[in-house]
């Protein structure tokens, strides 16, 4: 089947209920939420974990199983769920948003309002719920046929077997997709900001306009404050490969480079044009 213009199978679907619906999670706390209670708030969560639920920065963790989640008294439940829904911790849906056919057991976990999936729970809807979410406001990847691989190959011999697919992991990120297009051998890879750098460096020449925008190899970069903050690549016939972040429900996206350039775009960024050599 496809998703959001990619080839994926049913093991991939299951591998991203697992991501989506751990059995053991995350939960933001403060002191109240946790007093007088014997709790490891030290362990940080794994990259899956962190793009899941929208884990950046420095948080307090509280890590549950269902059951003991379950086991607490109905007032702290009520309160532990809404306390996420206001520090924006990921995946705090509201009931009213839930399938109709789990609808009233969400209802009943917390305050009535908000609820966290469990394996239990997800398990009647499980497809329905993750596909739902990693679609979520994203178009879809074009058809791998708008490009003339042959001559995108010339530049970047990696980037026909990148484009239109899932990483298996979060940490990818669109360093790794840009690199790994031109042939370097870390797709799945959280790559680093000074080890793009250097490879930028060592392996481009900047050029001033767009007019490569139409041709392989031509490297975009959105600095901020001087630093390196997002690349994507072209791969000819006004089409880029792009990857929005590092998370595992993101794919290697096939858009125009207009579009790329209009979703990259945030306050302060600016875009500057690299050429891959010969």
């Amino acid at each position: 089947m496809q998703v959001l213009g990619c080839e994926i199978n049913q093991a991939r679907i299951e591998g991203w209920v697992r991501r989506l619906v751990p059995a053991r999670q995350p939960f933001v706390v403060d002191d109240d939420l946790v007093a007088g209670r014997d709790v490891d708030l030290d362990q940080r969560p794994g990259m899956d974990d962190l793009d899941t639920f929208l884990l950046y920065g420095k948080r307090r963790l509280w890590w549950l199983t269902e059951d003991e989640f379950s086991a607490l008294d109905a007032a702290l439940r009520a309160r532990l769920v809404r306390h996420q829904a206001a520090v924006g911790r990921g995946e705090v849906p509201s009931v009213r948003s839930a399938p109709a056919q789990v609808r009233e057991a969400a209802r009943a976990q917390a305050d009535g309002h908000r609820f966290v999936w469990w394996p239990h729970l997800v398990a009647p809807v499980a497809d329905e719920v993750v596909l739902e979410f990693v679609r979520r406001g994203w178009p879809d990847s074009l058809p791998l046929e708008r490009v003339d691989w042959a001559r995108a190959a010339k530049r970047l011999p990696g980037a026909q077997a990148l484009a239109g697919t899932f990483a298996e992991r979060s940490g990818a990120n669109c360093f790794a997709t840009v690199m790994a297009a031109a042939g370097a051998d870390v797709a799945d890879e959280w790559t680093q900001v000074d080890d793009f750098e250097a490879w930028l460096a060592a392996r481009c020449r900047p050029v001033a306009t767009a007019r490569w925008d139409d041709q392989p190899g031509t490297v975009l970069v959105w600095r901020e404050a001087g630093h390196a903050a997002h690349a994507a690549v072209t791969v000819g016939g006004g089409l880029a490969l792009n990857k929005p972040s590092q998370a595992w429900y993101t794919p290697r996206f096939l858009w125009p480079v207009a579009r790329v350039v209009a979703r990259s775009r945030f306050p302060g960024g600016r875009l500057e044009r690299h050429r891959l050599a010969d």
